[in-house]
């Protein structure tokens, strides 16, 4: 069994940089004081509550949040205090000790720029875009803007 010295620097160095305890806290998490297991098992796939939060323009029908809105005086404008924004990195690495093939690692193997949130009461977006995907731009996957409770009914009207 030969493993690369680089292989295994590669390797040391991601352990001694990897966290003992992760505290990022997602936007929607952050905004509504929740744990991201309230709607993700495990994420990032979403439960039937991250589906229902999702399809209510990522609002909660029973709780307001807000501090994470400025105060502006105009009932009619929504500053957030911050951006939504994440991203996402996924790599991989490959070994066949029983194969000659040399050691194949992709890292990273999939850059993700997501962002969504509300833009005022009852309008919401969504959107993600592919930095990198097997190092190509891939670029805009995914985007839509929500408008919720139309005419005070239940009307959702999604557009993208």
């Amino acid at each position: 069994m030969n493993i690369p010295l680089r292989t295994v620097t590669l390797i040391l160095i991601a352990l001694l940089l990897a966290p003992a305890v992760s505290s990022a806290i997602p936007a929607f998490a952050r905004k509504y004081d929740m744990s991201c297991q309230t709607c993700h098992s495990p994420a990032p796939k979403l439960k039937a509550y991250g589906e229902e939060f999702a399809g209510n323009g990522f609002q909660l029908s029973d709780k307001e949040s807000p501090r994470f809105f400025r105060e502006t005086g105009d009932d009619r404008l929504t500053l957030m205090r911050e951006l939504p924004l994440a991203i996402r990195i996924d790599g991989y690495l490959r070994w066949q000790p029983e194969t000659n093939k040399r050691t194949d690692i992709q890292a990273p193997y999939l850059v993700k720029l997501l962002s969504g949130g509300l833009l005022a009461k009852d309008v919401s977006y969504y959107f993600y875009f592919f930095f990198g995907e097997r190092g190509t731009v891939a670029g805009l996957e995914d985007a839509f803007i929500s408008f919720n409770n139309l005419f005070g009914e239940e009307l959702d009207v999604a557009v993208g």
